[in-house]
């Protein structure tokens, strides 16, 4: 018994870098989609009320017809770009997740 608690209190190995990267790791990048999307949770993105009101205060502050290009650096699904391009402005989402920028472009196309 002895020694499997001294086997319990050893140190972990340090992390290791993977072949794959993070936020194309096919468990994470599901999980983190599936978070984004969720409009009772706001650990990855923002409840909709919040990110409606946030894009509508931007859009007051800097209005697209003064400064129509906007770009979105870490866009996710493209939750807010939505209601950025709902303004007016001409939205160009990045992210690392290519499965997060997948579902922002279908979901764009079926706006427009």
């Amino acid at each position: 018994m002895l020694y499997e608690i001294k086997d319990l209190l050893k140190r972990p190995e340090l992390y290791q870098e993977t072949s794959i990267p993070f936020w194309e790791d096919e468990y994470i990048s599901k999980q983190m989609l599936k978070a984004h999307l969720d409009p009772e949770f706001s650990g990855a993105s923002r409840k909709m009320d919040f990110i409606q009101k946030s894009a509508e205060w931007i859009a007051r502050t800097v209005p697209p017809k003064d400064y129509p290009l906007l770009l979105d650096l870490g866009c996710g699904p493209g939750i807010y770009g939505e209601f950025f391009a709902k303004s007016g402005f001409q939205v160009t989402g990045v992210d690392f997740s290519s499965r997060s920028i997948d579902y922002a472009k279908k979901s764009a196309a079926k706006k427009s």
